[in-house]
């Protein structure tokens, strides 16, 4: 992936260059990571295979491009899956540098990220399910997804995230996760 282009960096020279690299087998696939629209409307149209994105249960923003990527033949990665944080965040953290840079992201990201999640959080509790458990299966319930990306650094977070993306999901959260998806 290039990771943050803009318009003015998919040039002709880097599309060729990149499709080269894939020609000769040093890469299989060639994308962007880009929360940029203007960048994305450019990578669906020209010869790159794929794009990660900023799609998860706080922000659907990218739902048109996702579309657009899919009808265009072209995969989609999910790289924000569990909402950067935003589902976690608790005030009681603002007491460290940490918490604090986490709180500016999300700020910075969209004002209205506290909101959205005591929404999401609301909706996970009527259901009786994990609030993580929901955001994994919001994104892996879109089939225009391909895959999607966490970080962590601990490996019963990893175990955990696979449990949650396995957990089956009854018709009545199914409903409700694609009614937050259309809003």
């Amino acid at each position: 992936y290039l990771h943050g282009p803009s318009t003015e960096d998919l040039k002709d020279n880097v599309i060729d260059c990149l499709l080269q690299m894939k020609c000769s087998g040093s890469v299989t696939y060639i994308g962007v990571n880009s929360f940029d629209n203007d960048v994305l409307d450019a990578t669906a149209a020209s010869a790159l295979d794929c794009a990660m994105l900023q799609y998860n249960i706080l922000d659907r923003s990218s739902s048109r491009m996702i579309a657009k990527f899919a009808a265009a033949g072209k995969f989609v990665v999910s790289g924000t899956l569990l909402a950067q944080k935003g589902l976690q965040f608790r005030l009681a953290e603002l007491a460290s540098p940490r918490g604090l840079w986490y709180l500016a992201r999300l700020l910075k990201n969209d004002p209205f990220f506290y909101a959205k999640a005591r929404r999401v959080r609301k909706l996970a509790k009527a259901h009786d399910v994990d609030v993580m458990g929901l955001a994994i299966r919001f994104v892996t319930g879109n089939d225009l997804i391909t895959s999607s990306t966490f970080n962590t650094t601990r490996l019963a977070h990893l175990a955990g995230n696979i449990e949650r993306a396995s957990e089956p999901v009854s018709e009545e959260l199914a409903l409700a996760i694609a009614t937050l998806a259309q809003e």
